[in-house]
């Protein structure tokens, strides 16, 4: 006959806990090794097995108690033979479990399908019952450097190309109407027109900055100067007048209803809804058929169906077209294969996306998407005291909001919720405009073969507009390699960089090799080649900025 259940383990398997919805083993404190005489605290799990606890700190280990009913990790251990010499008796597998609490962080995940608008999933908090709050829906949080791809977008639609130089050296621009003229003139206030404090100097993260990037570079490694340059001159000659584009490219794509008109906008400053700001990559991933998000398809009574949500064609953000959209696209899967996302760059061939940290590290966010559905994760604080709580001086949307989206994909696609397919080339209608052409990746000069494989817009009259020098000079841009050696410059490492040297996929191209990697400096290329802290260290790792909002923590 079977033997009976242990009445620890008859309450623990019978016990309902508060927190319903969250799905951790539970276990119950059997003994604190006062019997045993050796000091380790014993547990006992649902399927009967009695594990040692890994509690952390001796405060944690005074405050629990015999019978108290606890969370835990299994950690299951390596095979060991039994008995007192190696390889006699039957191997035992050796297990333990780890004390797991409940955190003071909170998140939000939501997962939309593309096409229709459709909430697949959705997670508004850590666990229900503790709080009701939507952090998807109700919640107005800074996006951070997730905001970034529309000022690209923008810029793209203004007729910039991929291969556009920008350079990365601090710029100043005057406050909106001050009437001051040229901003790149600036060294301080005009008297009697703004306050010093009034000028707005972007930073880029750790305050590193030099070199020259192009566009799909500036993009992918989340520069905040480069994005910020881009109002000077990129999409308009004004930079309040390309600030209004930015917002305009904003409220058509539906994230926000208006925009605080100040440049900070551009890095992440206003406060967006996570639910809007996935309906806007859905569009990307679309080509600009921006979904409507919405949880009900239909409601039924007695047969009848008394709502249908409407089958109507998804309109159009109205600001750009197929193809800046499409050339938007492929710069986020780079993102995913060079960039701030690279941790899964495993994943390009099949998802594009942007990483987001704001200012101290208060919010991380990461936003991808594939050709069906687009997944949004965002994890901070509720700060509902009106205190900023920071994650950690190393927490980015990279470290803390990535690795929750890579296992969301997933169970995606382990569920068969949406196929792993490519992400798709362009269409048909974004094909006219766009051709294919080799360039060098680091420069964006054009190359009669091999290379990296870039998206060029053509004009009304089929040729391909040359604006790679239209922001900088070429004799400017090569006369900067003559700058000051000691700055980190185009390729200035990070201490948590880690170049992802493998393949990539791109649409309509198929598997391509790496980018080449930078090599010890070169008489013509020393333009795209690093400024080294050390001159004689031919060592080269890619500069990518962690994404903070101000670009610095100083601020």
């Amino acid at each position: 006959m079977p033997t009976a259940m242990p009445a620890w383990q008859q309450a623990l398997t019978a016990i309902h806990l508060p927190l319903y919805d969250v799905h951790w083993q539970t276990a119950v404190i059997l003994d604190k090794g006062g019997k045993r005489g050796d000091g380790v605290i014993h547990v006992g799990l649902t399927d009967g097995r009695i594990l040692p606890l890994n509690a952390w700190t001796a405060e944690i280990r005074r405050n629990l108690s015999v019978y108290d009913v606890i969370y835990v990790r299994v950690m299951e251990g390596r095979a060991e033979a039994r008995g007192a010499a190696r390889g006699k008796g039957a191997p035992v597998v050796t297990a333990s479990a780890q004390l797991r609490v409940r955190p003071t962080v909170q998140g939000a995940a939501l997962v939309l399908e593309n096409k229709t608008g459709r909430i697949l999933a959705m997670a508004g908090g850590f666990s229900y019952p503790l709080s009701q709050l939507n952090r998807v829906s109700q919640t107005l949080r800074q996006p951070g450097s997730a905001i970034k791809p529309l000022t690209y977008l923008t810029a793209l639609q203004s007729g910039l190309q991929p291969n556009t130089l920008v350079l990365d050296e601090p710029i100043t621009l005057p406050p909106i109407g001050s009437g001051v003229g040229d901003s790149r003139s600036i060294l301080g206030p005009e008297i009697g027109i703004a306050r010093e404090e009034d000028y707005w100097t972007p930073r880029n993260a750790g305050n590193y900055s030099g070199g020259v990037f192009t566009l799909r570079r500036g993009l992918e490694n989340s520069v905040n100067i480069v994005t910020a340059r881009l109002l000077d001159g990129g999409i308009n000659s004004d930079p309040a007048k390309s600030l209004d584009s930015v917002c305009a490219t904003a409220v058509s794509a539906k994230i926000y209803k208006d925009c605080v008109r100040y440049y900070p906008f551009v890095l992440g400053a206003q406060p967006v809804r996570m639910i809007d700001l996935a309906a806007f990559y859905a569009a990307v991933a679309n080509e600009g058929a921006l979904p409507q998000p919405h949880a009900v398809d239909s409601i039924e009574i007695g047969g009848r169906t008394v709502y249908q949500y409407p089958d109507t064609p998804l309109p159009f953000v109205g600001a750009a077209d197929r193809a800046s959209f499409y050339q938007l696209k492929t710069i986020l899967q780079g993102v995913v294969a060079r960039g701030t996302a690279r941790a899964i760059g495993a994943l390009s061939p099949y998802v594009a996306g942007k990483t987001g940290t704001t200012e101290d590290s208060v919010d991380g966010w990461f936003v991808g998407f594939t050709n069906d559905v687009t997944v949004a994760v965002w994890v901070g604080y509720d700060n509902g005291d009106g205190k900023r709580r920071s994650l950690g001086p190393s927490a980015t949307g990279a470290r803390v909001a990535l690795p929750i989206f890579e296992p969301i994909m997933q169970a995606i696609w382990a569920e068969g919720i949406a196929p792993k397919a490519f992400l798709s080339g362009p269409s048909k209608e974004a094909q006219r405009h766009l051709i294919d052409l080799p360039i060098d990746y680091m420069s964006g000069d054009r190359v009669s073969a091999g290379g990296f494989m870039e998206h060029f817009r053509r004009t009304t009259d089929g040729q391909v507009a040359d604006t790679q020098y239209r922001m900088l000079s070429q004799d400017d841009a090569y006369a900067s390699r003559d700058g000051d050696a000691s700055a980190e410059g185009y390729w200035g490492g990070q201490s948590d960089d880690r170049y992802v040297t493998g393949r990539s996929y791109y649409p309509a191209q198929g598997w391509q090799p790496p980018p080449p990697q930078a090599g010890p400096l070169e008489p013509l290329r020393q333009l795209f080649s690093p400024l080294f802290r050390d001159s004689g260290d031919p060592t080269v790792h890619a500069r990518r900025d962690p994404d903070y909002f101000w670009g610095g923590r100083a601020n």
